[in-house]
């Protein structure tokens, strides 16, 4: 049980790493003067972050029993509000330069 939390918690991590890659380009190409149509790479990262994350859980639980657990859950806590927050302030960004909200003072 404790592994599939730790996938779909990669997973997440992924989709947040996605929303936040699509709009930086995004951002980038609005400053370039181009439509916003950015996209992201989905295919190294699914399969491939999960096994990195399910390996080193295993690798640190084998030196102490639950440690891998433990570090993840405190990453995990860090990790989803600092990327949220990340998503929010590129998202106002993004606004601002498409002409949609208000500068923030």
């Amino acid at each position: 049980m404790g592994y599939f939390l730790v996938v779909l918690a990669s997973i997440v991590f992924a989709f947040l790493g996605f929303a936040i890659e699509v709009a930086q380009g995004n951002i980038s190409h609005v400053e370039n003067g181009r439509e916003p149509n950015a996209g992201f790479a989905l295919f190294p990262v699914i399969p491939f972050l999960p096994m990195l994350f399910v390996a080193a859980v295993w690798l640190a639980n084998a030196l102490d029993d639950n440690l891998g657990f433990w570090l993840f859950s405190a990453y995990t806590i860090w990790h989803v509000p600092a990327r949220w927050l990340q998503q929010k302030r590129l998202n106002k960004k993004l606004d601002q330069l498409k002409g949609g909200g208000f500068p923030s003072v």
